[in-house]
């Protein structure tokens, strides 16, 4: 990610780009949950976040931040619920902090994206070629950080994808 805007500008010194600025995976071991009816999710990702964002909030208003946006981007509608639904009740007056799918994002921007993917083993074929098909989706997703983006998701299984795959080319990209 090469990032152009002059990020002194909105506020950032030098070296707290340096330091925090760019792009960031959190690999783990993703679970894949797709129920009868409705949107998959992957709960292992979803928790954390729910860990990150609390120490992410608290390192931007150590730092002299504390309105920043956060922005909280997944393809699946499930995910993103359950993410809206913690953040209401963790933090109800919290403007500063957006969720949505990869659809709802468009056109919009934060200073810090948090990605969640949500593939991991057991996701079905057909949920990833809508994936790969939808490639845009991901772009939209990656592309909305202003400052910094933060991929939580299982690295492994996204570079263990076809060479084609679009994860697959993020993934190598990131390593």
């Amino acid at each position: 990610m090469q990032i152009k805007t002059d990020l002194t500008k909105l506020g950032y010194e030098k070296e707290f780009i340096n330091k925090y600025g760019g792009l960031y995976w959190i690999d783990l071991k993703g679970q894949y949950t797709k129920p009868e009816t409705g949107s998959a999710y992957n709960q292992i990702e979803l928790d954390q976040v729910k860990i990150l964002v609390p120490k992410l909030i608290e390192a931007l208003k150590k730092q002299g931040f504390p309105t920043k946006k956060i922005g909280f981007v997944t393809p699946f509608r499930a995910q993103e619920s359950r993410f809206r639904h913690w953040l209401e009740e963790k933090y109800p007056e919290s403007g500063w902090i957006q969720s949505g799918t990869a659809h709802q994002f468009q056109g919009a921007e934060c200073d810090f994206i948090i990605f969640s993917p949500g593939l991991s083993e057991g996701i079905q074929k057909g949920t990833l070629g809508w994936l790969e098909k939808t490639y845009n989706l991901l772009n939209v997703a990656i592309t909305r950080a202003r400052f910094c983006l933060i991929i939580i998701g299982d690295w492994t299984f996204c570079n263990n994808l076809p060479i084609t795959s679009h994860y697959n080319h993020l993934s190598n990209y990131v390593n």
